[in-house]
């Protein structure tokens, strides 16, 4: 399967109007709507009618979100990540279940099963509050520790 990753992680320095502004691409790419205007080629690209699968890549639950305080603390980022994603792109989750379209996200950075459990809860929290059919939300997880390998 073709995929496209839009990665939160590694692949952008995580400043508020860089995270913003790859929220803004994806709601655009999960709507069809995302183009790019390269000025110096005078060329405009868009999708093609066939697309790569996206997945989300939010940020690692150690990064936390200055921008966003809960009882005065840093959220976690990931959980920003994908709750700015998921809340914005829901009507169309809820549209196209079973059609292959997600949402899909890599979940980086796994240090213990109880990390993937908690992913687990909120998917199910996020899938029942959107009216969406559980397991629509699917995850895969780079593990990075060798205990959570045996744990999983």
């Amino acid at each position: 399967a073709k995929v496209f990753m839009a990665d939160f992680e590694d692949a952008l320095s995580p400043t508020w109007e860089n995270l913003m502004r790859g929220q803004v691409n994806l709601k655009d790419a999960v709507n069809g709507t995302i183009t790019f205007h390269d000025k110096a080629r005078n060329r405009v690209y868009k999708l093609n009618e066939k697309i790569a699968v996206l997945f989300v890549r939010p940020r690692g639950w150690h990064l936390p979100e200055a921008h966003i305080l809960i009882d005065g603390e840093p959220a976690t980022g990931c959980l920003v990540d994908f709750g700015l994603y998921f809340y914005h792109n829901q009507d169309t989750f809820r549209a196209t279940q079973g059609a292959g379209y997600g949402p899909f996200f890599y979940l980086p950075k796994m240090e213990h099963s109880r990390e993937a459990k908690i992913w687990n809860c909120v998917f199910e929290k996020a899938e029942a509050t959107a009216g969406i059919r559980r397991g629509s939300i699917r995850g895969t997880v780079l593990i990075e520790t060798l205990p959570a390998v045996f744990q999983m």
